[in-house]
Protein backbone atom coordinates (compact mmCIF):
# COMPACT_ATOMS: atom_id res chain seq x y z
CA UNK A 1 0.00 0.00 0.00
CA UNK A 2 2.83 2.90 0.50
CA UNK A 3 4.31 1.76 -2.17
CA UNK A 4 0.81 2.60 -4.39
CA UNK A 5 0.92 5.74 -2.55
CA UNK A 6 4.61 6.96 -3.11
CA UNK A 7 3.47 6.02 -7.14
CA UNK A 8 0.87 8.08 -6.87
CA UNK A 9 2.80 11.24 -5.64
CA UNK A 10 5.43 10.71 -7.93
CA UNK A 11 2.80 10.33 -11.00
CA UNK A 12 0.87 13.74 -9.62
CA UNK A 13 4.16 15.58 -9.82
CA UNK A 14 4.53 14.72 -13.14
CA UNK A 15 1.85 17.12 -14.23
CA UNK A 16 3.55 19.91 -15.70
CA UNK A 17 6.19 17.81 -17.04
CA UNK A 18 7.11 18.54 -20.63
CA UNK A 19 8.87 15.97 -23.38
CA UNK A 20 10.51 17.34 -26.72
CA UNK A 21 8.06 16.49 -29.43
CA UNK A 22 8.48 16.32 -33.56
CA UNK A 23 6.18 16.23 -35.64
CA UNK A 24 7.01 16.00 -39.57
CA UNK A 25 5.86 16.37 -43.15
CA UNK A 26 7.31 16.25 -46.30
CA UNK A 27 6.42 17.49 -50.43
CA UNK A 28 8.05 16.88 -53.69
CA UNK A 29 8.35 20.43 -55.46
CA UNK A 30 8.91 20.59 -59.80
CA UNK A 31 11.67 22.70 -59.63
CA UNK A 32 15.45 22.84 -59.67
CA UNK A 33 17.09 23.59 -55.51
CA UNK A 34 18.56 26.79 -56.26
CA UNK A 35 14.50 27.72 -57.74
CA UNK A 36 13.50 26.45 -54.13
CA UNK A 37 16.01 28.00 -52.10
CA UNK A 38 15.41 31.39 -53.66
CA UNK A 39 11.90 31.02 -51.97
CA UNK A 40 12.16 29.38 -48.79
CA UNK A 41 14.94 32.12 -47.92
CA UNK A 42 12.96 35.36 -48.80
CA UNK A 43 10.69 36.62 -46.14
CA UNK A 44 8.59 37.86 -49.04
CA UNK A 45 7.05 34.46 -49.79
CA UNK A 46 5.01 34.53 -46.75
CA UNK A 47 2.56 36.61 -48.08
CA UNK A 48 1.65 34.17 -50.54
CA UNK A 49 1.99 30.86 -48.27
CA UNK A 50 0.29 31.97 -45.23
CA UNK A 51 -3.17 34.22 -45.47
CA UNK A 52 -2.54 35.90 -41.71
CA UNK A 53 0.88 37.63 -42.83
CA UNK A 54 0.41 40.97 -42.96
CA UNK A 55 4.57 41.75 -43.59
CA UNK A 56 7.53 39.73 -43.27
CA UNK A 57 11.49 41.25 -43.77
CA UNK A 58 15.12 40.77 -42.27
CA UNK A 59 15.09 42.08 -38.98
CA UNK A 60 17.84 44.53 -39.57
CA UNK A 61 21.30 44.95 -38.06
CA UNK A 62 21.13 40.92 -38.65
CA UNK A 63 22.78 38.85 -41.55
CA UNK A 64 20.50 38.65 -44.59
CA UNK A 65 21.40 35.48 -44.65
CA UNK A 66 22.58 32.36 -42.74
CA UNK A 67 22.92 32.02 -39.03
CA UNK A 68 21.89 34.82 -36.78
CA UNK A 69 19.75 36.12 -39.74
CA UNK A 70 16.32 37.07 -38.02
CA UNK A 71 13.08 36.96 -39.75
CA UNK A 72 10.43 39.37 -38.49
CA UNK A 73 6.34 38.00 -39.44
CA UNK A 74 3.68 40.71 -38.71
CA UNK A 75 0.31 38.28 -38.70
CA UNK A 76 -3.05 39.33 -37.89
CA UNK A 77 -5.53 37.60 -35.80
CA UNK A 78 -9.36 38.91 -36.06
CA UNK A 79 -8.45 42.43 -35.31
CA UNK A 80 -4.84 41.96 -33.29
CA UNK A 81 -1.37 42.22 -34.50
CA UNK A 82 1.48 39.61 -33.51
CA UNK A 83 5.12 39.86 -34.45
CA UNK A 84 6.84 37.07 -34.72
CA UNK A 85 11.32 36.89 -34.69
CA UNK A 86 12.78 33.48 -36.04
CA UNK A 87 16.12 32.87 -35.73
CA UNK A 88 18.75 30.81 -38.39
CA UNK A 89 20.56 28.44 -36.12
CA UNK A 90 21.40 26.23 -38.55
CA UNK A 91 22.52 27.03 -42.91
CA UNK A 92 24.00 25.09 -45.32
CA UNK A 93 23.18 26.75 -48.37
CA UNK A 94 20.81 25.00 -50.57
CA UNK A 95 20.93 22.04 -48.58
CA UNK A 96 19.17 23.15 -45.18
CA UNK A 97 17.76 25.53 -42.75
CA UNK A 98 17.19 25.20 -39.24
CA UNK A 99 15.25 27.94 -37.15
CA UNK A 100 13.74 28.53 -33.59
CA UNK A 101 10.77 31.18 -32.97
CA UNK A 102 11.81 33.19 -30.63
CA UNK A 103 8.56 35.00 -29.56
CA UNK A 104 6.39 32.30 -28.49
CA UNK A 105 5.83 31.19 -25.15
CA UNK A 106 7.79 28.61 -25.83
CA UNK A 107 11.40 28.07 -28.53
CA UNK A 108 9.54 26.05 -31.71
CA UNK A 109 12.58 24.42 -33.47
CA UNK A 110 12.00 23.82 -37.24
CA UNK A 111 14.45 22.26 -39.68
CA UNK A 112 14.00 22.61 -43.29
CA UNK A 113 15.86 20.21 -45.15
CA UNK A 114 15.91 20.16 -49.32
CA UNK A 115 17.15 17.12 -51.16
CA UNK A 116 17.52 15.69 -54.76
CA UNK A 117 19.04 16.34 -57.59
CA UNK A 118 20.14 19.99 -58.27
CA UNK A 119 17.62 20.33 -61.31
CA UNK A 120 14.95 19.14 -59.27
CA UNK A 121 12.85 17.55 -58.33
CA UNK A 122 13.05 18.80 -54.96
CA UNK A 123 11.84 17.14 -51.64
CA UNK A 124 11.19 19.33 -48.90
CA UNK A 125 11.00 18.09 -45.27
CA UNK A 126 9.36 20.72 -42.50
CA UNK A 127 10.44 18.79 -39.07
CA UNK A 128 8.97 21.16 -36.01
CA UNK A 129 10.10 20.46 -32.92
CA UNK A 130 8.68 21.84 -29.82
CA UNK A 131 7.85 21.00 -25.52
CA UNK A 132 4.76 19.58 -25.10
CA UNK A 133 2.75 18.28 -22.03
CA UNK A 134 3.57 14.80 -21.34
CA UNK A 135 0.92 12.42 -23.07
CA UNK A 136 -0.04 15.67 -25.10
CA UNK A 137 1.63 14.73 -28.18
CA UNK A 138 -0.56 11.98 -29.52
CA UNK A 139 -3.57 14.43 -29.30
CA UNK A 140 -2.15 17.04 -31.24
CA UNK A 141 0.14 14.99 -34.00
CA UNK A 142 -2.58 14.64 -36.35
CA UNK A 143 -3.47 18.71 -36.15
CA UNK A 144 0.22 19.33 -36.08
CA UNK A 145 1.27 17.08 -39.13
CA UNK A 146 -1.71 18.30 -41.34
CA UNK A 147 -1.13 21.90 -40.40
CA UNK A 148 2.60 21.03 -41.38
CA UNK A 149 2.20 19.67 -44.64
CA UNK A 150 -0.73 21.77 -45.41
CA UNK A 151 2.21 25.07 -45.26
CA UNK A 152 4.38 22.57 -47.45
CA UNK A 153 1.51 22.04 -50.15
CA UNK A 154 1.22 25.72 -50.32
CA UNK A 155 4.76 26.42 -50.51
CA UNK A 156 5.18 24.22 -53.69
CA UNK A 157 2.41 26.11 -55.33
CA UNK A 158 4.28 29.40 -54.82
CA UNK A 159 7.38 27.92 -55.76
CA UNK A 160 5.77 25.74 -58.90
CA UNK A 161 3.82 29.10 -59.80
CA UNK A 162 7.27 30.67 -60.79
CA UNK A 163 5.74 33.92 -58.78
CA UNK A 164 9.37 36.42 -58.49
CA UNK A 165 9.54 38.65 -55.04
CA UNK A 166 11.83 41.48 -54.65
CA UNK A 167 14.37 42.12 -51.83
Amino acid sequence: MALLKWMGRRWDRREGVTVDSAFTACVVVAADRERVWSVVTNPAAAHLIRDDVVRAFVVPGTPTEGVGSQTCTVTRDANRLHAHIDETTGFDRLDFIESVLRTGPMDIRQELALSGPPDGPTTLQLRVSLNLLIGKEDEVRHDMESEIQTFLNRLRSVIESGATFSG
